[in-house]
């Protein structure tokens, strides 16, 4: 069993390693554009590389080469004439936030407005790179908007247009907060000529991935100890150059008893809700027993306890737990109000492979005991559960056999429920919310106006790496995003000649591409199907398909 074991790890050091030569012929196809001076093609390339590398683990969690690569182009097409220099005024009246794309689902964005609201002694203004015909959320506006800023969609045709106009607001502030995803690469090209420009921080949300923006931030800020240690170990940044803010709560306003909210849901008062909350990917297991299978053998004992799980679709493992429990999983697709269910919850289970803090504190917030299923060990922490208050209130098992049991004491044992639930409760409001959040804001506005100027990274993080925490990742990426996926999503943008350029140097490294780039995006939508089925003739299509997949490309969509 040893053996296999180790045999396993070894394959995937050995995939980690393809990925990692990969991504630096990506890389070096983005440089040698840079070379001829074809800025926009260089750009599209160091997307589709920094897109790989978020989804199909390198042993990478930064690259100076490639974010060189940005700070070139940025350099040769978005420098402007120098404005007066206001990094070192000290003032923080004016943010700018830097978004992807806000969403009124999921934590990165209710980060945001959450701050926003909650910060009410300055101006926020918020800049979109890659919003594109998604509704921006109305209670972000509305925070903006409160606070007297401003919401700006960047809508130019490519991204050195957005990264122009993202610069020109930038000036505007006085401080910048970079929320963005690990692949958007608008910010480094905006800010990669800082003079004019006001301090800059970068908010590590996604801290257990790959990312883009470290050579020109001032700041990085944490949200939990395990995502700073990994900054400081993999990613080359020094401890002076570090900020922690915890997720920021709303307080609750329960609109109904636990029995009236059970009853609203279907369900008798004397049933007990088991609750989970995330996107329908950080359930996929890439091995041993998934999430709906562990729930079905503890639901399987008690008859009267239920799962619902907000999130996933119920399909696939869903519905056969479903089966098997008489009905008892409920998958119910993604929803945005989300506060009925947590009101009806008895215990909350945190999802796994992947964690999701920000609904775990949501559930500590309503004074929900939080079991989390974590079997990684401490050096591979950032892939569990973590948030300041989690240390005393968290169920955290790395066993499945206890994750089972603990289950099973919390069905059995309301006064238990409620005595770890409370606790829970005041815990997150301690360090998510009143005097301590504000005052580890205030902090990272100290730390952020007061810090040195950022620097490039060093050369040497550019070498990948194969420990547990990065054998773990590639497993449970097994399926991610493929290149080929990459290549068709951001090479739209090009003009068509262009898009010939990019795709003959793009064949030298893999051969799995849609002919569907060269059709109208409404065309190419219409005829997927078709598009797919000419590259299986062609023996060209090798992407794998994941609900991570879908999700991100999704999400970046162009």
């Amino acid at each position: 069993m040893v053996a296999m074991h180790c045999d396993l790890d070894g394959a995937v050091r050995r995939e980690i390693h393809e990925s990692f030569l990969t991504f630096q012929g990506l890389v070096r196809t983005a440089e040698e554009f840079v070379e001829k001076k074809t800025y926009l093609e260089a750009a599209v390339a160091a997307q589709i590389a920094a897109s790989y590398a978020s989804y199909n683990h390198t042993g990478e969690f930064v690259s100076p080469k490639l974010e060189q690569v940005l700070l070139d182009i940025g350099t040769s097409t978005t420098s402007d004439a120098p404005h007066s220099d206001c990094r070192r005024s000290g003032v923080t009246r004016r943010v700018l936030h830097v978004i992807t794309a806000a969403a009124d689902v999921g934590g990165d964005t209710r980060f945001v407005w959450r701050w926003i609201q909650r910060d009410t002694d300055r101006s926020h203004s918020v800049a979109l790179t890659y919003q594109r015909n998604q509704a921006v959320p109305q209670v972000l506006v509305d925070a903006v908007m409160t606070s007297g800023g401003t919401c700006h969609v960047l809508d130019a045709e490519d991204v050195i247009g957005r990264a122009r106009a993202l610069r020109r607001i930038a000036r505007n502030a006085d401080v910048v907060f970079l929320h963005v995803y690990p692949e958007d690469v608008v910010p480094l090209i905006a800010f990669a000529n800082r003079a004019g420009l006001p301090p800059t921080a970068f908010v590590v949300q996604a801290d257990h991935q790959f990312c883009l923006g470290m050579s020109i931030s001032d700041l990085v800020v944490h949200l939990r100890a395990s995502g700073m240690s990994l900054s400081i170990e993999r990613r080359g940044i020094d401890r002076e150059r570090m900020g922690f803010l915890p997720i920021p709560l709303a307080p609750v306003h329960s609109r109904h008893a636990r029995s009236q909210a059970k009853q609203k849901l279907g369900f008798s008062e004397d049933t007990v809700v088991l609750l989970s909350i995330a996107r329908a990917f950080k359930y996929v297991s890439a091995s041993g027993p998934g999430f709906a299978e562990v729930a079905a053998n503890v639901l399987e004992k008690y008859k009267s306890a239920v799962l619902v799980v907000v999130g996933p679709d119920n399909v696939g493992h869903w519905k056969t737990g479903q089966e098997r429990t008489g009905g008892r999983i409920l998958a119910v697709g993604r929803r945005s109000d989300t506060s009925t269910f947590y009101e009806a919850a008895d215990i909350y289970l945190d999802s796994f492979p992947f964690s999701s803090n920000t609904s775990l504190l949501e559930a500590a917030n309503y004074g929900l005991p939080l079991v989390s299923y974590a079997p990684y060990s401490e050096q591979a922490d950032v892939l569990g559960a973590g948030a300041p208050g989690f240390d005393s209130t968290l169920l955290r098992l790395r066993n499945r056999e206890e994750f089972e049991a603990t289950i099973s004491r919390l069905i059995e044992d309301q006064d238990l429920r409620a005595g770890i639930g409370e606790r829970a409760r005041t815990e997150m409001a301690r360090m998510h919310s009143g005097s301590g959040w504000h005052r580890c804001l205030a902090e990272v506005y100290r730390k952020l106006v007061d810090a040195p100027p950022a620097s490039p990274l060093r050369d040497e993080t550019d070498r990948g790496g194969a420990g547990e925490v990065d054998v773990v990742l590639k497993r449970l990426y097994s399926a991610s995003v493929d290149l080929g996926g990459a290549i068709d999503l951001y090479a739209r943008q090009l003009p068509y000649a262009t898009r010939l350029r990019l795709l003959h140097r793009m064949l030298k490294i893999t051969r799995s591409f849609s002919f569907s780039m060269f059709l109208p995006t409404w065309l190419g939508k219409r005829l997927g199907g078709c598009m797919r089925g000419w590259k299986q003739l062609l023996g060209l299509d090798r992407r794998k398909s994941t609900n991570a997949s879908s999700d991100t490309q999704t999400r970046m969509a162009a």
